[in-house]
C-alpha cells in the first residue's frame, strides 16, 4: 500500500486525471515544506491517496530512495490509471486536520506531474 497527500481549497481542484507519480510506502509519513517544486502549502483540505496494485518506475524509485531514504518514495509510472481509496479532511481551526469526513473508491490517473528530474529518466 502506498500514498500520496494533496492539499487544495476545495475538492474541484482534484485533477484526478494528472494526481503525480510521486507516492510514498511509509503511511505515517507527511510530507512538509519541499520539493523541487516549492513547499507542500497546507490549505483547508487534506486529501490522502491510497493504492494497493500499481506499476512502479524502479529507477526513478532508486535514485530518489538514495538521496531521500526517510522519504520512502515510490515513483509510479506516469499516466497509468490506479484503483485508489480517497480520503477528505477538513483543516481545523488550530492547525491540524480532522477527522475524514468523506472517503471513496474511484480510478485515478498518474499523468504527467512529477519533478524535472524524474521527467529526464523518460
Amino acid at each position: 500500500m502506498i500514498k500520496r497527500v494533496i492539499y487544495v481549497d476545495s475538492e474541484n481542484e482534484i485533477d484526478f486525471d494528472n494526481v503525480g507519480v510521486h507516492f510514498t510506502s511509509d503511511l505515517g509519513y507527511n510530507h512538509h515544506g519541499g520539493g523541487s517544486n516549492g513547499a507542500t502549502e497546507e490549505k483547508n483540505v487534506k486529501v490522502t491517496i491510497f493504492a494497493a496494485e500499481f506499476q512502479i518506475f524502479e529507477e526513478a524509485t532508486a535514485i530518489s530512495n538514495e538521496g531521500y531514504p526517510t522519504e520512502k518514495e515510490v515513483i509510479l509510472t506516469p499516466s497509468q490509471s490506479i484503483h485508489a481509496q480517497i480520503e477528505y479532511q477538513n483543516r481545523l481551526s488550530f492547525g491540524g486536520y480532522g477527522r475524514p469526513y468523506k472517503t471513496e473508491n474511484r480510478n485515478i490517473n498518474t499523468g504527467s506531474r512529477m519533478d524535472a528530474w524524474v521527467e529526464k529518466l523518460i
